[in-house]
């Protein structure tokens, strides 16, 4: 395997699906202003009276209203010509807790269930913690996914949606597989997804059919280096029961502060583009996909210099 561990590659999936809250490493993310924002004109439709007047995009928290979220991914990744691929699917439960007079809230996220299944080269292998007996079950990733499934993190939600704080991951951690979690489990990419289950834009306040905006995220990539992350989103339709927003990202590696040696990988290539689709009335997401392309030429584990390839589709989905 090259050099670059997974948890880069699980940085950058995270960074943008489902994405990514701004704010310095470490630190209670915030959204930075968007540098512009326009007004696109469109046909009128019938849809006008929902069209016309700005869609609320900050969450509604409703104590005692459990929400159930599955997220379906499949990634595939290319190092110096060798494939490695994999797809992940997680169900998780959003439970309000405790709502606050400026529209905050305490939410209680369990994991429900997980299963990964990973494709490496002739040997393919898996668990499934809803088929724990199924003949590829891999002894290892048991002991990971099981690690967490049935676990609870209570989220401190501001009002716009960003995620304040979340509480828990120290006794996660602390188990058996604590170390191995503590390399997926990063705090500031989850506070990433957590926002993302909640809103289409954390920060955002509102947006009118045709409108424009941006924002910029950053976030830890590795040891050395960040992640800046530049997004441009629009609505594309509007209706009284779902709202249609599309969006794209372009990503860029920088030296961390204090670090003056060059950049160990490059990017050489990227697409990523999805949509959210948006309960106006209720006030939740009830999809959210991506589909992203990058390709990174650095090291490999055997000293010489190659692209790295990452492909990944992810779905998020609220169930019925």
């Amino acid at each position: 395997m090259n050099r670059i561990h997974f948890a880069h590659l699980a940085a950058l999936l995270l960074a943008l699906a489902p994405p990514r809250l701004n704010g310095q490493e470490g630190a209670p993310a915030n959204v930075e202003p968007p540098e512009a924002e326009s007004s696109v004109g469109r046909e009128p439709s019938a849809a006008t009276a929902a069209a016309a007047k700005p869609i609320d995009l900050r969450p509604r928290f409703v104590e005692g209203r459990k929400l159930r979220y599955a997220l379906e991914q499949t990634m595939l990744v290319n190092v110096g010509g060798v494939e490695q691929g994999g797809a992940l699917r997680t169900v998780c439960a959003l439970e309000t807790k405790k709502s606050t007079s400026e529209g905050g809230a305490t939410v209680t996220l369990t994991y429900e269930a997980a299963g990964l299944t990973v494709n490496a080269g002739k040997r393919r292998f898996g668990y499934d913690t809803r088929q724990p007996d199924a003949p590829d079950s891999d002894k290892n990733l048991a002991r990971l996914l099981e690690a967490f499934v049935g676990r609870s993190l209570d989220l401190r939600y501001l009002p716009s949606g960003e995620v304040r704080a979340i509480d828990g991951l120290d006794e996660i951690f602390a188990g058996p597989e604590g170390a191995s979690l503590r390399t997926f489990l990063q705090e500031d990419a989850l506070r990433v997804s957590f926002a993302k289950l909640v809103t289409p834009s954390p920060g955002k306040e509102g947006a009118a059919v045709g409108e424009t905006w941006s924002d910029r995220e950053r976030s830890s990539f590795d040891e050395t280096t960040t992640l800046v992350v530049d997004y441009e989103y629009v609505v594309r339709e509007a209706r009284d029961d779902l709202v249609r927003i599309e969006f794209s990202g372009k990503l860029r590696l920088e030296p961390k502060k204090g670090i003056d040696e060059p950049l160990e990988y490059k990017l050489e290539a990227q697409e990523a583009k999805g949509e959210v689709h948006w309960d106006p009335k209720e006030r939740v997401v009830l999809r959210h996909s991506l589909d992203l392309q990058i390709a990174l030429r650095g090291p490999l584990a055997d000293g010489t210099v190659g692209v790295i390839r990452y492909d990944q589709r992810s779905r998020v989905s609220l169930e019925k």
